[in-house]
C-alpha cells in the first residue's frame, strides 16, 4: 500500500509489515529479535502459560482488501514444544489514509479455541531504535513525560554503569498501564524517534492497552532462566499490550510518520487530535470557566506536609490550624511571596480513603477556614490533601473489603499504598465527602 508519504510493504510468509516514510527515506522495520509479526500469550487446559510468535502460525493469510487495506490472519500458532494451538485465531487489519501520513492498525479478531487468550503484543518490537547506532530516543508521556535516548550521550552526573546494570534488573523493561491513578500512560499516545524520522501512535478511543517499554535492553530476561546468554542487540521499544480476557474494547492504533520529527513534533501531533477529538482545552479556555487558573502561572508549591503520605496527628509533623495560619502569613509578609498555591497534608481526623471529618484536635473547621480565609486575601490557592485510592495498614480501622482482587478475588497492588481502592467504590467515596462536605 502506498501513498505520497508512505509505503506499507507485508510479508506474506510471516505477516511482518514494514514502513518506508518516503521523504526522509527512513525504513521502518518490523521485530529484529524474532521476526515476530505479534507475540500472544495464552494458556491451555491445564493452566500453562505461554508467549507464541504469530509468524509461526501454522497459516498466515494476507489479503488486500482494497487500495488502503490489507487484512491479515494469523491461523494455529505453534506451541513452545512444536505441537499446534489448533483453535486460535488471530485477525488484523493496517489501513493507509490516502491522504495522510497515516496507519490504522486494528485486532479484528480474536478466537482461542480451547485456549484461553491473556493479551496480544501487535504489532511487537516495531519502530524500534538500535542502541547506540540510532541516534533517537524513546517518547513516553508518563507524568511530565520520559523521554529515553537509544544511545550513550554526555550528561552531568551520568552513571553510564546503569546502562549495562538494567539489562539484569529489570529497570529497563516493563508495561504501563494508561490513566491509573499516576503511575501510567498520562496521555494515550508514545513513539520513537531517530535522526531522520518519527512515529508516533496514537489509541483509538476506547482502547486501552498497557505499554511496554524496552529500553536499550538486549532481552537478557528472556534467557535467564536457561542460563544463556541473549543473542539479540540491545533496542528501544515500545508496545502496545492488548487483553484479550475481559471486556477488551475497542483495540485500535494510529501510526503517524514524521519527516525530521521529535519529541516536540509528537506532542504536536497528539494536539492535533486532541482539538479534533474536543479534548483540549486551553489555559485560556479553563481560566474562563475558572478564574483561579489565573493564579497559577508564576506560583510557588507550598507543601506542607503535617501527615504525609497518609496519616493522622503525626508525632512531630502534625500542626494546629493557627500554625499553618502563620505559615501562610509568613510566606506572604515574611518571605514576601506574591503568588502561592498552598497544599496541606494531615487536616483531617480519619485516614484515607474515609478522610472526613475536619481535625477538631487540630482546631475544627472554623480554625481552618480562618487560615483558608487568609490564603485567599493574599490571592493564594488552597488545598487539603484527601485521596480516594490508597490505604494503608497503619489505619486502625484498616479493612481489604475496598481492596481491588483478581479473578480470583485474589488482593491486587499489596506492595504499594496508592491505587488500593478498587476503582468501582472510588466514585462513591468521593460523593460520600463531598456530600459531607456540603454540610458544614
Amino acid at each position: 500500500m502506498e501513498n505520497r508519504a508512505i509505503k506499507i510493504s507485508v510479508d506474506g510468509a510471516s505477516g511482518c509489515f514494514t514502513v518506508l516514510e518516503k521523504k526522509s527515506g527512513q525504513l521502518w522495520g518490523s521485530d529484529p529479535w524474532e521476526n515476530a509479526a505479534g507475540l500472544l500469550t495464552l494458556t491451555d487446559s491445564k493452566g500453562k502459560k505461554q508467549t507464541v510468535n504469530l509468524s509461526k502460525s501454522k497459516k498466515i493469510e494476507v489479503s488486500k482488501t482494497d487500495a488502503g487495506t490489507v487484512t491479515i490472519k494469523f491461523l494455529d500458532p505453534v506451541l513452545e514444544d512444536g505441537t499446534v494451538a489448533k483453535g486460535v485465531r488471530i485477525g488484523t487489519q493496517l489501513k493507509l489514509d490516502q491522504n495522510a501520513e497515516h496507519l490504522n492498525v486494528l485486532i479484528t479478531e480474536h478466537q482461542g479455541g480451547s485456549f484461553k487468550l491473556l493479551d496480544l503484543r501487535y504489532p511487537s518490537r516495531q519502530f524500534s531504535l538500535k542502541t547506540d547506532e540510532d541516534k533517537g530516543a524513546a517518547v513516553i508521556p508518563q507524568k511530565q513525560g520520559v523521554i529515553c535516548p537509544s544511545y550513550i550521550f554526555p550528561m552531568n552526573g551520568g552513571r553510564f554503569c546503569k546502562w549495562d546494570d538494567a539489562t539484569y534488573n529489570n529497570k529497563s523493561v516493563g508495561s504501563l498501564e494508561l490513566f491509573n491513578n499516576g503511575t501510567g500512560l498520562t496521555m494515550p499516545w508514545w513513539g520513537t524517534y531517530n535522526e531522520k524520522s518519527a512515529v508516533v501512535g496514537i489509541l483509538e478511543e476506547d482502547s486501552r492497552p498497557d505499554m511496554m517499554y524496552n529500553v536499550n535492553n538486549n532481552g537478557q530476561y528472556l534467557f535467564n532462566p536457561k542460563g544463556e546468554m541473549s543473542p539479540y542487540q540491545r533496542i528501544v521499544f515500545l508496545d502496545p499490550v492488548w487483553k484479550l480476557d475481559g471486556d477488551v474494547g475497542k483495540m485500535a492504533i494510529n501510526y503517524h510518520f514524521i519527516p525530521g520529527g521529535d519529541y516536540v513534533d509528537m506532542a504536536k501531533i497528539y494536539k492535533k487530535e486532541a482539538i479534533k477529538k474536543g479534548y483540549f482545552v486551553t489555559l485560556k479556555d479553563k481560566a474562563a470557566r475558572n478564574p483561579n487558573v489565573n493564579k497559577l502561572p508564576g506560583a510557588i508549591y507550598f507543601g506542607i506536609y503535617g501527615g504525609y503520605p497518609h496519616y493522622v496527628n503525626m508525632p512531630g509533623m502534625a500542626f494546629t490550624f493557627d500554625e499553618l495560619k502563620e505559615m501562610i502569613r509568613s510566606i506572604r509578609e515574611d518571605l514576601g511571596v506574591d503568588k502561592a498555591f498552598v497544599h496541606a497534608w494531615g487536616t483531617f481526623s480519619n485516614f484515607v480513603p474515609h478522610n472526613f471529618p475536619i481535625s477538631e484536635e487540630l482546631g475544627g473547621p472554623a480554625k481552618l477556614k480562618a487560615a483558608v480565609d487568609l490564603a485567599k486575601s493574599y490571592g493564594y490557592l488552597y488545598s487539603s490533601y484527601h485521596a480516594y485510592s490508597p490505604m494503608l495498614e497503619n489505619d486502625p480501622d484498616f479493612t481489604t473489603d475496598l481492596m481491588q482482587r483478581d479473578e480470583e478475588g485474589k488482593l491486587m497492588n499489596t506492595g504499594s499504598r496508592w491505587a488500593r481502592v478498587d476503582p468501582k467504590f472510588q466514585k462513591s467515596l468521593a460523593q460520600k465527602i463531598l456530600k459531607m462536605k456540603s454540610h458544614i
